[in-house]
């Protein structure tokens, strides 16, 4: 009996030790503690305030421009520009034999008041080639009006053509081309009318020669002035 006891006894030990009885006994596994990482503290997070390095000392301002000294100084007035030069009067054209004549025609007229009339102008240039020709004309602004001017087809460059009945006067330049005109030919036609009665009023050339305006002047094919006479016209008014 008390056999028995001591057997159940030592069976309800193994089952409450875990083990039955006859088997090995159970080993005890040590389990390694995990290692707890330590946390750095709030203070170690917070990073310190920079503190900005103040400047040392204050920039150095910008050096001023010196000022010129007494020596760079200008020692005297400044010279002005030197004044133009003033072109010089043109030296008269080149003469050649004056052979050309410049007429008026009809040389003589006779018309009514408030008539119409014309005066033609011609160059009598025989074998002279010319290449250019001038006309200057006065009349008298009482007695007559130029109503308009046709020009000549010889030297059919014509860079001026004008008449001012206020001043009682024409002016007439004309060029030509290659071949240039010979003989006699017409340089222009003017055309007035009669404005007031006389026995007998003139149209004449002017500036015969003459470097300036007005000028009456013809040249031949070397540019040379080739005038030889200018007859002018008489006309009666009635």
């Amino acid at each position: 009996m008390k056999r028995n006891f001591l057997v159940i006894s030592v069976l309800i030990l193994g089952v409450l030790l875990g083990c039955a009885p006859g088997s090995a006994p159970a080993v005890t596994q040590t389990v390694a503690p995990t290692p707890v990482l330590a946390l750095p503290s709030a203070e170690a997070t917070t990073p310190a305030p920079i503190t900005p390095t103040q400047p040392t000392s204050k920039p150095t301002p910008p050096t001023q421009p010196t000022p010129p000294t007494a020596s760079t100084q200008p020692t005297g007035k400044t010279t002005p520009p030197s004044q133009p030069t003033q072109p010089s009067k043109p030296t008269s054209p080149v003469r050649a034999s004056g052979t050309v004549n410049v007429v008026l025609s009809p040389s003589s007229s006779s018309v009514t008041v408030g008539n119409y009339f014309s005066e033609t102008v011609s160059i009598q240039a025989g074998s002279v080639n010319i290449s250019a020709a001038a006309a200057s004309l006065s009349f008298d602004k009482t007695k007559m009006s130029v109503t308009s001017i046709t020009k000549g087809t010889a030297l059919s460059d014509v860079p001026y053509s004008v008449y001012d009945n206020n001043a009682g006067t024409v002016d007439y330049d004309a060029g030509g081309y290659v071949p240039f005109p010979s003989s006699t030919f017409t340089l222009l036609t003017v055309n007035f009318v009669a404005l007031a009665a006389t026995a007998s009023t003139s149209i004449s050339f002017v500036g015969v020669g003459s470097q300036y305006s007005p000028y009456t002047d013809v040249f031949d094919d070397n540019a040379a002035s080739v005038i030889g006479s200018t007859t002018g016209c008489q006309t009666a008014i009635r």
